[in-house]
């Protein structure tokens, strides 16, 4: 479970990116090579990453793969992209039962041979909170 406005307000004050991290041209020694957010399995990017990637970055091109930009230039930019394992690049099915028990998911990708309206039930859904109730100080 998680509250949303206390999340984001953790997030806020730092550069950094959380998703499923993939990486890209690594070299065995290291310094060449860059990690990349996903973007299927979706991504967050807390306010500051995002004004400054925003501000500071382009695709070259329309057909740019979005997300791997995205890593060059959070690498340019020093801006961390945390692996976050509930991300998941693929449905459901794809994964073993025991494996979604172990992580709570956050998000699935893919919508093929299955009903995203009960997947969301079933794996990503939880019951409203009334804010009103509990007063919460940062």
């Amino acid at each position: 479970m998680i509250d949303a406005v206390i999340f984001w307000h953790l997030l806020y004050p730092f550069q950094i990116i959380i998703g499923e991290r993939y990486g890209y041209g690594f070299s065995a020694s290291g310094f060449s090579g860059y990690d990349y957010p996903t973007g299927g399995s979706g991504i967050v990017f807390s306010n500051v990453a995002a004004q400054n990637i925003a501000n500071n970055c382009e695709c070259p091109t329309e057909d740019s793969p979005d997300d791997m930009i995205i890593g060059v230039c959070a690498r340019q930019k020093d801006t961390v992209i945390i692996h976050n394992s509930a991300f998941h690049q693929a449905r459901h099915i794809d994964y073993p039962e025991p494996y979604l028990r172990k992580v709570q998911p956050i998000s699935f990708h893919k919508f093929e041979d299955i009903d995203p309206h009960s997947v969301y039930m079933m794996y990503l859904h939880e019951p409203s909170v009334n804010f009103k109730k509990y007063k919460k100080e940062l």
